[in-house]
């Protein structure tokens, strides 16, 4: 009875530390072909939540809450929704606020080994904002594996050349300071439209994925072929 007992223990140590080290294990993230993969090229799965935005939940931005989701959920991944219009603590209305905010939950993330997504979660196009917040993002975070950006949270009545033209500018930004992480790019009408950037895709940029947004109320096969349609032009779709 003490030898099981102590078996089980082990083996509970042996997964707490899997679970502990999961960037220091799959480490730099890049796109291989339409797939996401680790540091040897293997396929790789991220399963996390998001936060809300920072603006209207800003009490849940701490180390803490993700540490407390990794070991409660088994999150390897979060995601930081910087919100940019809504609340009186937008990032248009105290941009240092909305800042300190997304750095406690990337800190956390980066402290508790697993990967984290820095949102500009908008809803409109806001060049010169994004710009600014990114370039002093990646030139901060450049040198982690644990950073995936993602220049615009759900585009909704822009033209996919209004996203494509923003977007490229803002990947130029981004990799000036960071030429490894992956970055997405949302597409046209509440990220559905993936056929529209697998039609003409941003090119002369690496580890670059487009965001699909499947809601399970409302959304059904008709979006299940867009996606499969596009990722059969060799886009790398990123699930949400």
């Amino acid at each position: 009875m003490k030898l099981k007992a102590c078996f089980i223990l082990v083996l509970l140590v042996i997964a707490g530390n899997i679970q502990a080290q999961f960037v220091k294990k799959h480490g730099q993230l890049s796109v291989k072909e339409t797939q996401l993969v680790d540091k040897n090229n293997d396929p790789i799965v991220l399963r996390g939540l998001s936060f809300g935005w920072h603006s209207m939940w800003p009490r849940f931005y701490n180390e803490k809450a993700v540490s407390w989701l990794k070991k409660d959920f088994n999150c390897n991944v979060v995601r930081a929704a910087t919100g940019i219009e809504l609340g009186e603590w937008s990032y248009m209305k105290d941009p240092q606020f909305a800042k300190e905010k997304i750095e406690a939950v990337v800190n956390g993330a980066i402290k508790s080994d697993i990967y984290v997504i820095i949102d500009w979660h908008s809803h409109n196009i806001n060049l010169k904002e994004a710009s600014a917040f990114f370039a002093e993002m990646s030139k901060k975070y450049a040198k982690y594996p644990n950073i995936i950006y993602e220049v615009f949270n759900e585009p909704d009545y822009e033209t996919w050349w209004e996203v494509k033209t923003y977007a490229e500018e803002i990947i130029r930004v981004i990799r000036e300071n960071d030429p490894n992480n992956v970055i997405l790019v949302g597409c046209p009408h509440w990220d559905q439209d993936i056929n529209l950037p697998a039609e003409d895709p941003i090119i002369g940029y690496s580890n670059i994925m487009y965001t699909m947004h499947f809601y399970a109320a409302t959304h059904g096969k008709e979006l299940r072929d867009r996606t499969d349609a596009s990722n059969q032009k060799r886009i790398a779709c990123f699930y949400f």
